[in-house]
Formats: structure tokens, C-alpha cells, sequence
């Protein structure tokens, strides 16, 4: 637990701890996150509690990699953003609603590398959640041209185009409100393996 005990009073708090566990997908339905951590107390007791899920008895299988904190950041609508290897037509991009209800609300467009910004753009008008981007009933218009930056950025990167990612997913990225930019908050990497 090496950054998180040392000195967890460094940090301002409120804070987010994770696990991070090679492989390891879904941690909000395992406990293995902790949103509003509001001191270094509740840092202790939540880091205890989820190393006691990398028991014999836990979930968690296999090698941790250790606890991550991270700052709290409000205000951003979560939206989804992947890339999957398909044999057939090579990577895929995908943005969409993001959070614990991705795969709920399944509001995804599908993207085939290279991206330009207006291909970006227009699949995001078909999304259901696109109101919310633009800002729906009082909401703060969000930040579309930085997340559409970030797809664009990705999806181009030599790892994608050279097609040695199996699987990306970061979610969520927290699109901000306007002028105020786009945070990826947690990643998922599947690296291809040749052949």
C-alpha cells in the first residue's frame, strides 16, 4: 500500500480509491471503488477493505497492482469511449453513454479509424445522451469539442492504427462543462497479441 499509507494526509480530500488488478473490469459492482473518501480515516478503513478482497475468499483473482487515489471531480457527464480488434474490419471506435450504466442504456455509435472531428461530431448526434452534451433543461453545455479531441487523438494513435490494442475501454470520461476540458478517469488496456 505504498503511496496510500505513506502519507495519506498529502492528499485533498475528497479523494476516490480503487484497486487496480490486471484484467480486473467492473470494480464499482465489487467494492473495489470508494467515491468520496472524505479523510485519511476512511482512506485506511477503505484500503483494508478492499486488500481483503484480494484474499483466497475475494474476488479479486490474481496479481494486484496496487491502490490508486485519485482526485473527486463533479460536474462531468460520463460518457464512454473504446476500441475493440474485429478480425474482419480491424479496430473499431466506440463512444457513448458512460458510467456504471454503459452497458444499461447501450447508447453507442461505432466508428471505423481514421477519425476526423466531423465524423466524431456526427455520431454523437445520434446518440440519445447527445441533448445532455449540448445541455438539456438548465444543464451546462459540455466541453464536446475536448471530448471530441480525445476520440479523435485515440482512435488515430500509432497503438490503434498499427492494431496493437485487442481491447480499450476508458470509463468514464467525464466530459465537462463548456470551456472546462474532458478527464478520463479510469482505462482498461487488452494489448493484441500478434498472430
Amino acid at each position: 500500500m505504498t503511496g496510500c499509507a505513506s502519507n495519506p494526509g498529502r492528499f485533498t480530500y475528497p479523494v476516490v480509491l480503487k484497486l487496480s488488478a490486471q484484467g480486473l473490469a467492473h470494480k464499482t459492482e465489487l467494492g473495489l471503488v470508494e467515491v468520496g473518501v472524505a479523510d485519511e480515516h476512511a482512506l485506511r478503513a477503505a484500503a483494508v477493505r478492499m486488500l481483503a478482497a484480494t484474499g483466497p475468499d475475494g474476488p479479486v483473482r490474481g496479481e494486484v497492482d496496487g491502490l490508486l487515489v485519485e482526485p473527486l471531480i463533479g460536474g462531468g457527464l460520463e460518457m464512454n469511449v473504446g476500441v475493440l480488434h474485429d478480425h474482419t474490419v480491424g479496430n473499431v471506435v466506440m463512444v457513448g453513454a458512460g458510467g456504471t450504466a454503459a452497458e444499461l442504456l447501450a447508447d453507442v455509435a461505432l466508428l471505423i479509424p481514421p477519425l476526423t472531428p466531423a465524423a466524431v461530431h456526427e455520431a454523437l448526434r445520434g446518440l440519445r445522451i447527445y441533448p445532455q452534451l449540448q445541455g438539456y433543461r438548465g444543464e451546462s453545455a459540455r466541453d464536446i469539442d475536448s471530448f471530441v479531441d480525445f476520440v479523435v487523438t485515440l482512435g488515430n494513435s500509432d497503438s490503434v492504427t498499427a492494431e496493437c490494442v485487442e481491447s480499450l475501454d476508458v470509463n468514464p470520461v467525464l466530459v465537462m462543462p463548456a470551456g472546462h476540458g474532458s478527464v478520463a478517469v479510469d482505462v482498461a488496456l487488452t494489448p493484441r497479441t500478434p498472430g
